[in-house]
């Protein structure tokens, strides 16, 4: 009598899992979706055609930057959902001839202006991201001195460790990032 009871336990066991597992499922990618959420698509679309940059790349530097929270500012007094800091923001105002007025923490511009920057810095670095995010992240002046260090690179064009640790972390979180965007939202990086 004992076996059949177990065995009849196991079965109901299994068939919960089977009916609720789908939920289950769903209820983790929208947790997920919570904490990853997708705004101004078509904001990041634009900028991601214009300046040629992956959509999911740009989602991974916004996420990790402002949490595609508009109105972010850092301790370093970057702005907006791309974080830039009003000095960059104002050289890229001017390469793009746009107005000196332009609200920082618009997303239009603000994506806009963040993209075309990360596309400079890509275009600089030879087509590597790891060393156009760790130069968004660090600077310019910080890479260019890692890349001409033995230490940190044997090229002098790619960079085989980053000696800050907050700059190797955001590399690392902005590419995950990235990955987590495209899995999410398939039909958004297609």
């Amino acid at each position: 009598m004992k076996k059949n009871n177990r065995r009849g336990s196991r079965t109901v066991i299994l068939l919960l899992i089977a009916v609720l597992l789908p939920f289950l499922l769903t209820a983790c990618a929208s947790i997920k979706k919570m904490r990853y959420p997708l705004a101004y698509q078509d904001l990041i679309s634009a900028a991601s055609e214009e300046f040629d940059l992956p959509k999911d790349l740009l989602c991974g530097v916004i996420w990790c930057e402002s949490r595609f929270k508009p109105d972010a500012q850092s301790s370093a007094g970057a702005c907006g959902l791309m974080q830039m800091t009003p000095t960059t923001f104002g050289e890229v105002l001017g390469r793009l001839e746009l107005p000196e007025d332009t609200d920082i923490f618009a997303p239009e511009q603000n994506i806009r202006c963040g993209a075309f920057y990360l596309r400079r810095l890509y275009d600089l670095y030879d087509g590597n991201w790891e060393t156009a995010l760790a130069a968004y992240n660090a600077g310019m002046g910080n890479v260019n001195n890692w890349l001409s260090d033995p230490r940190y690179s044997d090229d002098g064009e790619t960079l085989k460790d980053i000696p800050y640790p907050e700059t190797a972390a955001y590399v690392q979180k902005v590419q995950e990032a990235k990955e987590v965007y495209r899995e999410l939202y398939p039909e958004e990086f297609e």
